[in-house]
């Protein structure tokens, strides 16, 4: 059983260099590693080629930018490997992380997906947080995953390739939320999830420049554009279960609001939350909005 690893790149030759180079320190090393840049101004090739000579690289550079999920999608068309890691170009790999994973996919045959635990890196603080996510082994609900994003960021999941291809891919009209729809589609599939007991990723969040993970606009049209394309889903869930998936939405809003340094428009989807429902993480947020970031940051 070989893997490889797909990392999309768009701007940021620093952040890819220090993702390759925690590659470079695996012990257990990826067949390839395919580079898809998606359309960076900078010319950078050469002088990355000779730095990570040592790892098996395959570049390719998209003439217009296309997307992150088109890149990804490109390269697990370029792979030929049984398994295959995502890796942002802003995310890390502890050392054993691939290594520990194959172990997994090759101790339990049955397993299609497994997910690595993490920690974030919040560089603006240079503050680091363990997570405590709560995500349960085997074949996830639907539901649970139409409700939130249970498994998480593309650079914790590492996949049998023939099971991705099942599914299509990464779905190229989404802008935000890739990953979760995805996990919902897998999951649909019936698709075995193992998690590893490790904490073996680091998940690097900046905030001093717009990410696609935070702008609020993109976001709310890719959860529509998911509720109109899983409408089965979205019209059968239980009114508690509703609640539960408009406050989750509303909830990572109001978070993502207040890192954008938006407190007004963090209060107004609070306030919508509440009013479905008032729970402690309302309560939480609520007290949060008064707080200097970064002590949003070490409470969230």
């Amino acid at each position: 059983m070989d893997c490889d690893v797909v990392v999309p790149t768009f701007n940021r030759p620093g952040k890819l260099s220090a993702a390759l180079a925690s590659l470079q320190l695996q012990t257990y090393r990826p067949s390839r590693v395919i580079i898809v840049d998606d359309g960076t101004a900078v010319d950078y090739w050469k002088d990355l080629s000779a730095n990570f000579h040592d790892l098996n690289i395959t570049f390719r550079r998209n003439p217009v930018s296309k997307g992150a999920n088109y890149c990804r999608n490109l390269g697990v068309s370029m792979s030929k490997a049984d398994i295959i890691f995502f890796l942002d170009d802003d995310d890390l790999f502890d050392s054993d992380k691939i290594k520990k994973v194959m172990e997994i996919f090759e101790e339990f045959i049955d397993v299609d997906l497994v997910v690595t635990r993490f920690r974030k890196f919040y560089e603006d603080y240079a503050f680091t947080k363990n997570t405590n996510k709560n995500i349960p082994n085997g074949i996830i609900s639907v539901k649970e995953s139409f409700i939130k994003n249970i498994l998480g960021s593309t650079s914790l999941v590492a996949i049998k390739r023939n099971r991705l291809l099942d599914v299509g891919g990464f779905d190229e009209n989404l802008c935000a939320l890739q990953d979760k729809e995805l996990w919902l589609r897998l999951s649909i599939y019936g698709c075995y999830v193992k998690v590893t007991d490790e904490i073996l990723a680091t998940y690097r969040i900046s905030y001093s420049s717009e990410r696609i993970s935070n702008s609020i606009e993109r976001y709310k049209s890719s959860l529509k554009y998911i509720e109109d394309k899983h409408k089965d889903i979205f019209y059968n869930l239980s009114p508690s279960e509703t609640i539960r998936y408009h406050k989750n939405n509303l909830q990572q809003l109001c978070i993502k609001s207040m890192m954008n340094r938006n407190r007004k428009l963090a209060f107004n989807f609070c306030l919508q939350s509440i009013h479905l429902k008032l729970t402690l993480i309302d309560c939480a947020l609520i007290l949060s909005m008064v707080l200097p970031r970064v002590l949003l940051v070490r409470l969230m």
